[in-house]
């Protein structure tokens, strides 16, 4: 798994409602280091994040992030979910 897949893996999972300042600070930041990954295979997380996060900075962070990735055509990341295998 490469360290872009892990980190698109903390994105998907619950911590992105977070008001935590530290867990907030962490998000924005990996929602950052995806968007200047210019990896078109994770638009569509990076999208689903700003959508779904209550957190205004989250949101902001994650928004600016789209702008960065060119090809929509490209397969997506899958985010693993614990409640979809069992």
């Amino acid at each position: 798994m490469s360290k872009l897949s892990i980190l698109q893996h903390r994105l998907s999972g619950k911590n992105r409602n977070t008001e935590e300042s530290i867990m907030t600070d962490a998000i924005a930041w990996l929602c950052r280091v995806v968007g200047k990954s210019k990896n078109s295979r994770y638009r569509t997380l990076i999208s689903e994040v700003a959508k779904t996060t209550e957190n205004s900075k989250i949101e902001k962070f994650a928004e600016k992030q789209l702008d960065l990735f060119e090809d929509e055509g490209v397969p997506q990341f899958l985010a693993y979910s614990k409640s979809s295998s069992e």
